[in-house]
């Protein structure tokens, strides 16, 4: 999977979605993952940059391979994010320890380095969508 099909997912929920915020979900949405199934949603890497996480080149070449289970997981991570305002979604994003030790360098983020932290950090959303 790629992250551009999740992000057209997301978008196909709410079109107004701007790109800032459209790689916050992207980003929570990973670690989220990570979190949960100790592996990656997508392949597609996040570079460091002053505005958080961002992925290069979101919205070329989908593959639109989003299956049902992955769309339950995409459906409750939306919910649980659509409501925060942007300032809170800056902020969470800013707070990862990857994001953190990087920051600002236009870096590649290794998230996968971090699963134990995000077990703990998303411990009460894991909760509420499983």
């Amino acid at each position: 999977m790629k992250a551009n099909d999740v992000a057209k997912y997301y978008l196909e929920k709410d079109n107004s979605i701007d790109n800032k915020r459209l790689n916050k979900y992207l980003f929570l949405t990973q670690v989220v993952y990570l979190g949960k199934e100790e592996r990656k949603l997508f392949g597609d890497e996040f570079i460091s940059t002053s505005n958080g996480p961002v992925l290069k080149d979101i919205l070329k070449d989908s593959s639109n391979i989003v299956d049902d289970k992955i769309k339950e997981f995409l459906d409750k991570i939306y919910d649980a994010l659509k409501s925060a305002p942007d300032e809170e979604l800056d902020s969470i994003v800013k707070e990862d320890p990857e994001w953190i030790k990087l920051s600002n360098s236009g870096s590649i983020m290794d998230l996968e380095r971090n699963v134990s932290e995000y077990k703990v950090r998303y411990k009460g959303l894991l909760e509420a969508i499983y």
